[in-house]
């Protein structure tokens, strides 16, 4: 992109990428030298995704693991709050739900992953029920801590229903986090902790030795690993 006039740049999404996009613009100096930062997003505030295993596991509230970005961080940036509808490519045009279309030069699409529960089916009747909990987003997070916190007995499946997915740590921190939780209720010896993935190994990303250790590490907690199970439906 020539820097030397004036731009339109856009950035769709303002949680951990958009944020750190930001920044970068600000360290290039494209922020307060004439060009055009317009930062698009429908939310407040956004969460650090690395943190909500740790409200699963009671150390945390979704409160304290926002973020929202400051006054000094959106310093020479257009903040919109609305959210996208579409956009064209060829035009170089975005299209927000309030109606207003933007115009841009560049464009960063930051807008992050959703979560899918009606893709498994059976699985959006399980987590209504409360059969089924998960702690991909604050609320749910809170809601599995809820629900692990008051387990008494039994067998609790973390079950990686598809992939490719979001973080690939954090299953096998989730199991190993319930088990602590367990353990610190104790009742660990009345619950039966099993982990099923599509996956061969926990971490695919990280190759096959950092997986057999961390198989290793499941087994020292007493957490069995079903490695190549893929779910069809949840009765």
């Amino acid at each position: 992109m020539d820097t030397s006039m004036p731009k339109t740049i856009i950035v769709i999404g303002a949680g951990i990428g958009g944020l750190s996009v930001l920044e970068h613009l600000r360290a290039e100096g494209a922020r307060g030298s004439g060009h055009h930062v317009i930062l698009i997003d429908e939310a407040r505030s956004h969460t650090q995704g690395l943190s909500l295993p740790w409200i699963m596991r009671g150390w945390r509230t979704p409160d304290e693991v926002a973020v929202t970005p400051s006054p000094v961080a959106l310093g020479g940036v257009d903040y919109i709050r609305a959210a996208v509808q579409a956009v064209d490519p060829e035009r170089r045009t975005v299209s927000l739900d309030n109606g207003e279309q933007l115009e841009y030069h560049a464009l960063v699409i930051a807008a992050g992953a959703r979560n899918n529960i009606g893709w498994l089916p059976g699985l959006p009747e399980a987590v209504e029920s409360g059969v089924a909990v998960h702690f991909y987003d604050p609320a749910a997070a809170r809601e599995a801590h809820h629900a692990l916190d008051s387990f008494t007995e039994g067998r609790v499946v973390l079950l990686v229903a598809s992939t490719p997915y979001r973080c690939p740590a954090a299953p096998t921190e989730g199991a190993l986090l319930a088990a602590d939780l367990f353990c610190e209720n104790g009742i660990r010896e009345q619950v039966t902790i099993d982990m099923f993935t599509p996956e061969p190994h926990p971490m695919v990303t990280a190759g096959p030795v950092v997986g057999a250790q961390l198989i290793a590490m499941l087994a020292a907690a007493g957490i069995g690993f079903f490695g190549e199970r893929t779910a069809v439906g949840v009765d």
